[in-house]
């Protein structure tokens, strides 16, 4: 499925020349997404830190975080955009790959001119949100 930006969004850019660790990256998607259910927001941080660090390892910063809740489509997505317009090097099917899969309903490669942007979308279940 193409990205599409949900009915709330959370944005955290992530300059060149600063490389938070991947603690504070969960703890700041931890922060924003309150207002799901916690198993979700456990499933969001982990998915989350493995789209952020493979922008690291596989693309060129300034890395940006998208955060946007579907509430209609009862969905998470997740994506981080990085500079490189490939994919730099093959992403291994290793555990982070896996780990995305299985954590995910679907995760997706997005390619533009100016870089790509790698995505994934979390279910939410049916609990009532208040807010992202």
């Amino acid at each position: 499925m193409p990205m599409a930006w949900g009915d709330r969004q959370a944005m955290l850019i992530m300059p060149t020349d600063f490389d938070p660790p991947t603690g504070l990256v969960r703890d700041w998607v931890g922060a924003a997404l309150t207002a799901v259910p916690t198993l979700v927001r456990l499933r969001a941080a982990l998915v989350t830190a493995e789209l952020v660090d493979h922008a690291r390892t596989y693309g060129f910063g300034p890395y940006v975080l998208h955060i946007s809740l579907h509430q209609a489509r009862r969905v998470l997505l997740i994506a981080v955009e990085d500079e490189l317009p490939t994919m730099g090097a093959d992403w291994p099917d290793r555990a982070g790959l896996i780990l995305l899969a299985g954590m995910s309903e679907c995760w997706g490669v997005e390619y533009t001119d100016e870089g790509k942007t790698v995505w994934a979308e979390l279910g939410i279940g049916t609990a009532r949100l208040s807010a992202l």
